[in-house]
C-alpha cells in the first residue's frame, strides 16, 4: 500500500513539476511585449515589455499537450495562447543558449588562465 501511494505521489509531482526549471529560467531571462487591450498596439517604450509570468496550471497543461497524440489535442483548451507560445519560443532559445557542460569547461579554462597569467 505504501509503495502504491509513493508511486502515485511521485507520478503526480512529476506531472505537476513538468518543465519547472525551464519555466523558471524563462521567467528570469526573457520578456514578452505588452499590448494595449483596446488598441492592440505596443505600449509606450517604458512599459513596452515585462518579464514573463507562468499561467496557472501551465505545467500539467504542457505535459498533456506534449504527451498526448496530436489528434487528441483538437480542443481549444489545448491550443497555446500568446503567453504559452512565448514560453515555448523562449524555452527553445534557452535550449540553444545553455549548455551547462560547455559553461563549466569555459569557466575552468578561464580560471586556469587567470591563475597562470596572474601568478605571484
Amino acid at each position: 500500500m505504501q509503495g502504491l501511494l509513493f508511486s502515485g505521489f511521485a507520478a503526480f509531482m512529476g506531472i505537476w513539476n513538468y518543465g519547472m526549471f525551464d519555466n523558471y529560467m524563462t521567467t528570469r531571462l526573457y520578456k514578452l511585449e505588452q499590448f494595449d487591450k483596446d488598441t492592440r498596439q505596443v505600449k509606450d517604450t517604458f512599459k513596452q515589455s515585462d518579464f514573463m509570468k507562468p499561467a496557472r496550471l501551465q505545467n500539467p497543461k504542457e505535459y498533456l499537450r506534449e504527451t498526448c497524440p496530436s489528434w487528441l489535442t483538437f480542443c481549444k483548451c489545448f491550443k497555446p495562447n500568446r503567453e504559452e507560445r512565448g514560453f515555448l519560443k523562449a524555452r527553445e532559445r534557452l535550449q540553444g543558449e545553455t549548455n551547462i557542460v560547455e559553461i563549466i569547461k569555459s569557466r575552468r579554462y578561464f580560471n586556469a588562465a587567470l591563475r597562470f597569467l596572474l601568478s605571484k
